[in-house]
């Protein structure tokens, strides 16, 4: 029966995840961009980290809402743009408003470590408004 089945899997998932979970994604990155009118500017590096915390009731709380699971989880975003590409983002009025109050330079680069901890985002230390 393929509905039990999935109901199997489904349950050793939330029990696996009870336990607590990890997940590293250690570099996703995009070397460079054409852009049509600039020509090929260099892109981005990301590394992030997921972390759901060990919880005996999560699976309860899943089942009731899986809002009620969001202070289990917990992320480590970290973004680094080249200054150019940066620059192109920038050119759209809404996204200059909102990214350039949180963004950090480092040489060629602008940072950005982005981290949800306990219902609570920050970029680069920095409360998200």
């Amino acid at each position: 029966n393929s509905l039990k089945y999935q109901k199997d899997v489904q349950n050793s998932l939330l029990q696996l995840i009870e336990k607590g979970l990890t997940i590293n994604m250690k570099e996703f990155s995009v070397k460079e961009v054409i852009v049509n009118d600039i020509g090929n500017i260099k892109g981005f590096d990301v590394k992030t980290e997921i972390i759901i915390k060990e919880d005996a009731t999560l699976g309860q709380k899943i089942a009731m809402s899986p809002l009620m699971a969001i202070g289990n989880l917990e992320v480590h975003l970290k973004m680094k743009i080249d200054k150019k590409m940066y620059s192109y983002i920038m050119q759209n009025p809404g996204m200059m408003m909102q990214l350039n109050s949180y963004a950090k330079e480092d040489g060629n680069d602008v940072i950005f470590n982005i981290d949800f901890v306990d219902s609570k985002v920050t970029v680069n230390g920095q409360a998200l408004n």
